[in-house]
């Protein structure tokens, strides 16, 4: 069981739309799944975001995806516990996602 923040800022007719999403130590809506243990944010282009639980459960605590560049920056980080998706992927170490900072 895991409890997650729980948003998008890119559709806005999305239940789960918050405009604050993309930004750093977000606090606002959840999402409890009594089947999964962790959590992601997804990092997108012009500050847009998502947040969720990992319905997969695959990834290890702090694992992170990136693609793209430095100008077209797309990356997802997943965590192993409860709120643990509020930040912008900064744990993450490749070249890629120093530009979050």
């Amino acid at each position: 069981c895991v409890i997650c923040y729980d948003c998008e800022n890119i559709d806005m007719l999305a239940p789960n739309f918050d405009p604050g999403c993309g930004g750093a130590y977000f606090d606002g809506q959840t999402k409890e799944d009594i089947d999964a243990d962790g959590c992601f944010t997804a990092i997108y282009p012009q500050g847009f975001g998502m947040r969720s639980v990992d319905g997969t459960s695959d990834y290890e605590d702090h694992f992170c995806e990136n693609y793209g560049d430095d100008y077209n920056f797309i990356g997802y980080c997943y965590c192993k516990g409860d709120l643990c998706n509020n930040d912008r992927c900064q744990y993450c170490i490749n070249n890629n996602a120093t530009t979050l900072l």
